[in-house]
């Protein structure tokens, strides 16, 4: 039973020394998790660029339209262009899911290899009958590479493999 008049708690010095030992933690776990953060930008970005894709596909099915999955590796960009209904003009897309151009993280580049493409683009068509260009993409940071690609026509793009140290 406590004594009449004595009150129990912390001193400040106790106090002091928590807040001390809490920022010296803290010190010390942020540049590990600045690390990782890093470290996921790459496979986030595969995981992006798969998910665009499989979109199109489904939007080309479910609207009866040819969707293209547009690449500019110079620029570090990707982005999505439907058939306006004439099968000659593909015109920008942008939804509150896709945003009009999809920017490649720095330090991250593209290489897309895509036989298939005509009049010059570098791009994968994606038609109303669920049909795909073949072909592959590689993303690339430092000394690690991930590799996105549909191996039959009537599949979906996915990740790979990922390859490299790092």
């Amino acid at each position: 039973m406590a004594r009449a008049g004595k009150i129990s708690g912390f001193t400040l010095v106790e106090l002091l020394l928590v807040m001390v030992i809490l920022a010296t933690i803290a010190a010390l776990a942020t540049p590990a998790l600045r690390g990782f953060n890093r470290s996921r930008l790459l496979p986030n970005t595969a995981q992006e660029l798969v998910t665009t894709a499989r979109w199109c596909q489904i939007q080309a099915i479910s609207e009866g339209l040819t969707y293209r999955l547009n690449f500019d590796a110079g620029a570090g960009t990707w982005y999505v262009t439907k058939d306006d209904g004439t099968g000659i003009n593909f015109s920008p897309v942008a939804t509150s899911l896709v945003p009009e151009v999809f920017t490649l993280p720095e330090g991250i580049s593209m290489e897309p290899v895509i036989p298939q493409a005509k009049d010059g683009g570098v791009y994968i068509s994606f038609d109303p009958g669920g049909r795909c260009d073949l072909g592959s993409i590689t993303l690339r940071s430092e000394s690690v590479a991930v590799v996105i690609t549909c191996d039959t026509p009537m599949g979906s793009y996915y990740v790979v493999k990922a390859a490299g140290g790092g």
